[in-house]
């Protein structure tokens, strides 16, 4: 069967993927088709339906969507089912799609503890993917004072893939005048 790849989900930014399709009659004869029936896996949509013209030698195009509302994280299989007339041909279509979520977490909060003038105090975070897809961590701008970035281990911007981390070096110094 022919395959329909939908775009990937991460469900942080995203509860549906579309993909357009097109159907083309190439029937002999010059016949003209039609859809009679659509039968769709649940969570899948699409704006075919039964009763629509397929002039031979036209393509047509829909669409196809995903709802992934209230989807696990995985690859995601359905199918769409099209019969055509005037033949009663059963077309069967498998729709596929990847559904992720983007999920970084921090170790622990961090505590500089009292620094008195004109000390400082340096401490590390850790930034953790325990997401299922890549996700970029930017550079580190706009720290005000007294916050600066020491060093970032590996160097940012960086692509962390799922299970890796970033270790990012902050130094606190005491401000003279507090207030």
């Amino acid at each position: 069967p022919d395959t329909i790849q939908m775009p990937d989900v991460i469900l942080c930014k995203q509860a549906k993927s579309s993909r357009t399709f097109t159907v083309l009659n190439s029937s002999g004869g010059g016949i003209d088709a039609s859809i009679s029936s659509i039968t769709l896996s649940p969570k899948f949509s699409t704006d075919a339906v039964s009763g629509a013209t397929l002039p031979n030698g036209i393509v047509k195009q829909f669409t196809i969507e995903y709802d992934a509302s209230s989807a696990s994280e995985g690859t995601m299989y359905g199918t769409m089912l099209l019969t055509l007339q005037p033949c009663g041909i059963v077309k069967t279509i498998v729709l596929k799609t990847i559904v992720s979520n983007q999920q970084l977490s921090v170790d622990s909060l961090v505590d500089f503890g009292i620094v008195n003038v004109p000390n400082t105090a340096t401490r590390t975070i850790t930034v953790h993917n325990r997401g299922s897809v890549v996700v970029t961590v930017p550079v580190l701008q706009d720290l005000s004072a007294p916050f600066s970035l020491q060093k970032t281990t590996p160097s940012l911007p960086r692509d962390v893939v799922p299970g890796d981390s970033v270790v990012i070096e902050l130094k606190y110094t005491a401000p003279s005048n507090p207030g």
